[in-house]
């Protein structure tokens, strides 16, 4: 099942923080990473949201005090779902998500 990933305007993880995970050339795999398969709901993996709107109410839209990138996802066969997100041990990031596809959630873009 795709799902949706939220990385600041410059690719890094919104609350996290760190370096960027990408240039923004799609699409692009990320590293597999060990996944944590406990109930634990914050854990370790890549994380990604199953709709645009789940994705916000987890990063929120402007948390740097600019828009976040929204990304269309394909995890790895591995995802599991914990609460209200998913993780994966590897992510492919697929394309930016539309303005259209963003607006339609309810959200203005600038």
């Amino acid at each position: 099942m795709n799902g949706w990933k939220l990385l600041t305007s410059d690719f890094r993880p919104p609350i996290q923080g760190g370096d960027p995970v990408f240039d923004g050339a799609y699409p692009h795999v990320l590293p597999t990473v060990k996944l944590d398969t406990s109930n634990a709901e914050c854990s370790f993996g890549w994380n990604y949201s199953p709709t645009i709107e789940a994705g916000f109410n987890l990063a929120g839209l402007w948390r740097t005090g600019r828009p976040n990138a929204v990304v269309l996802v394909e995890p790895s066969a591995d995802a599991i779902q914990r609460g209200d997100k998913w993780r994966t041990s590897s992510l492919t990031l697929v394309r930016h998500a539309t303005d259209d596809e963003i607006r339609a959630k309810g959200y203005d873009i600038p």
